[in-house]
């Protein structure tokens, strides 16, 4: 099973509301708005916490020996964490989101319809 709590808990929070886009940023459904993010599964992580060492934003936390992706928003997508995993238990996907007021990491939108358009916020590709 993989663990996804992060966008339970952004649902509840009602973190999908409308009307969060940055100024430049066309108004697009929130759906049509995704980030690359981590996934964990569950199954393959030991909480060996080298992940968490790994992550400069610190967007990852252990919840009962298990890393998860506590804070989203935060997240640079820039992958340390999936090189740092021994078990190979982190991978990177497109994960709806709604982009706030200050952008981080590499976002992708599109119109209905249309190709996707990616774009990367602030993150330092070296």
């Amino acid at each position: 099973m993989i663990r996804l709590i992060h966008l339970l808990k952004l649902w509840e929070i009602g973190f999908a509301r409308k009307g969060n886009f940055p100024s430049k940023a066309p108004a697009f459904q929130m759906s049509e708005w995704q980030k690359w993010l981590p996934v964990i599964d569950e199954n393959l992580c030991t909480g060996c916490n080298q992940c968490i060492e790994a992550c400069g934003p610190a967007c990852l936390e252990l919840d009962k020996q298990i890393a998860v992706l506590a804070r989203a928003a935060t997240c640079g997508s820039e992958e340390h964490c999936v090189g740092a995993c021994p078990e190979n238990a982190i991978r990177m996907e497109w994960i709806p989101q709604e982009m706030g007021a200050s952008p981080q990491g590499y976002w992708r939108h599109r119109k209905a319809g249309s190709a996707w358009n990616e774009r990367d916020y602030g993150v330092n590709r070296t």
